[in-house]
């Protein structure tokens, strides 16, 4: 497998893993925050709209949250379908290469010419 590979879909896993974290802390605040609202008490109206703003700001954020989540799971599975043909390529040329030297092997000496192909 190639090396890079590997490294990529951790990568693109460990992403996937932030937003989500980031996606529940988001989550807890619009929860803390329709906590507050509904609850009775004395409010003053400036603190009351600086809350709904921070509402309409978090709930906005989730959402584009989603969208780069939903992104990055898409990314992966992309990333994961390469990999996956690549590996099947490898084992086809193995399988290839495997071929190729029982063929040499059974060859009659003398019936084939060794000389390497490709210069130093």
């Amino acid at each position: 497998m190639l090396p890079c590979l590997p490294q990529t879909a951790q990568e693109a896993q460990e992403v996937h893993a932030k937003a989500g974290q980031a996606g529940v802390v988001v989550q807890e605040m619009l929860s803390a925050l329709e906590e507050l609202l509904h609850q009775p008490g004395a409010v003053d109206e400036d603190g009351l709209k600086q809350l709904e703003m921070n509402f309409h700001k978090a709930k906005t954020r989730s959402n584009q949250l989603k969208d780069e989540v939903s992104e990055l799971e898409q990314t992966a599975a992309l990333q994961k379908a390469r990999v996956r043909v690549l590996e099947s390529s490898i084992d086809e040329i193995l399988v290839d290469i495997k071929n190729l030297e029982d063929i040499q092997r059974n060859l009659p000496p003398g019936c084939y010419n060794t000389k390497a192909i490709e210069l130093p």
